[in-house]
């Protein structure tokens, strides 16, 4: 990807993360913090345990209790949060718990060795304090010593880090669903998955859904009437994707991929597969001259941008692809975008989409158009 894109995208993502960072206790540490993120913490928590009385126990406590709570329970609290983030996250954690050796942590943002979700994760869950500098062109984060000593303790528990590996499996294969059909009834998505991948049990498997943070908000959740509506990026309310699963061909089934399929899919690489791909990878390598690298990061901000917006707007996705490319391409001449347009839009016809319950826009008739 192009540097000065990089750095503002990762400006960007910073730039939510001010905090006033100061050497505290673990109970200075938690009273700082907003009411509603104590009681998520402890809530996600009770999610896990499944303990629907101490949930009710919860929403009755004032601040100082709900510290007090997290203190006390402090060892189970992180050990269900550790088991139930994505592996690669996990990982990170661990490197930076070991790697914290000094009180204020500081990284240079263009010598970030570290995925960003692992500072929303860090964030979001209250392992630390983050503040981005962009002055200095610094992180600085903070996680009390007590935390420190908490967290490097469980990683010493290997038997979390499996429970871990088997949770993160669960969740890339509920958003490789999601990512296939957009909007799904919970029903649907367990008759699937258990026929697809190894069957769970259907209470686990709520379990693990319900438990939103853990999907880094890419999956919604609505409890609508006798089932739950599940959905993903894209819509922007419960009622717009409620509304988009009504319009949806009801006499047409959802399409099964394998499980090679889904991950594909999840991945970003299954248009690898169809077939005019490989006439817009020779396009751009031997009309226009990139290198495998360019084409990489031109499939990131036009193929796949487009293929996913296509499926919700494809008016607008059309616009967006024609301002991006004369935004982003300036140089090129009106035949070569209007080719590119036209191998992309011929991708996309080939893409599993929502409007079709997972089938391509090809592969249905005109009955389901």
């Amino acid at each position: 990807m192009n540097e000065e894109i990089k750095k503002a995208i990762t400006e960007i993502f910073f730039s939510n993360f001010k905090e006033k960072i100061k050497e505290e206790s673990l109970k200075e540490f938690l009273l700082s913090k907003k009411k509603e993120d104590l009681e998520k913490i402890l809530k996600i928590n009770t999610v896990i345990i499944n303990d629907k009385d101490y949930l009710n126990k919860i929403s009755n406590l004032n601040k100082n209790e709900l510290v007090k709570e997290i203190i006390n329970n402090i060892d189970s609290i992180y050990k269900n949060i550790l088991i139930n983030v994505d592996i690669l996250i996990y990982d990170q954690i661990e490197d930076y718990i070991k790697s914290y050796k000094s009180n204020i942590m500081t990284i240079k943002i263009n010598k970030l060795n570290y995925s960003p979700a692992l500072f929303q994760i860090l964030s979001t869950f209250l392992i630390s304090k983050i503040n981005y500098d962009k002055d200095k062109g610094i992180i600085e984060i903070y996680t009390p010593k007590e935390l420190i000593s908490v967290l490097k303790d469980l990683f010493k528990d290997k038997s979390i880090e499996k429970e871990c590996e088997n949770n993160s499996e669960i969740i890339d294969n509920v958003e490789s669903l999601i990512q296939t059909y957009g909007v799904i009834e919970l029903s649907e998505l367990i008759n699937i998955y258990n026929n697809v991948f190894d069957e769970i049990d259907e209470e686990d498997l709520k379990t693990r859904i319900f438990i939103d943070p853990f999907f880094d908000e890419k999956i919604h959740i609505v409890n609508e009437f006798s089932d739950y509506l599940i959905y993903g990026l894209g819509f922007n309310s419960d009622k717009e994707a409620q509304e988009f699963l009504m319009k949806l061909p009801k006499k047409l089934d959802y399409k099964i991929y394998t499980k090679e399929e889904y991950d594909e899919i999840r991945e970003g690489s299954y248009h690898y597969n169809i077939d005019v791909f490989d006439v817009l990878h020779d396009f751009l390598t031997l009309h226009l001259g990139m290198n495998d690298d360019q084409v990489f990061d031109f499939d990131e901000m036009f193929v796949l941008d487009y293929m996913y917006s296509y499926q919700l707007d494809s008016s607008t996705a059309k616009k967006n692809l024609s301002n991006n490319l004369n935004k982003m391409m300036p140089d090129l001449d009106f035949t070569d975008k209007a080719h590119l347009s036209k191998i992309i839009l011929s991708i996309a016809k080939n893409y599993p989409n929502y409007n079709f319950k997972g089938h391509t826009y090809n592969e249905v008739g005109d009955k389901y158009r």
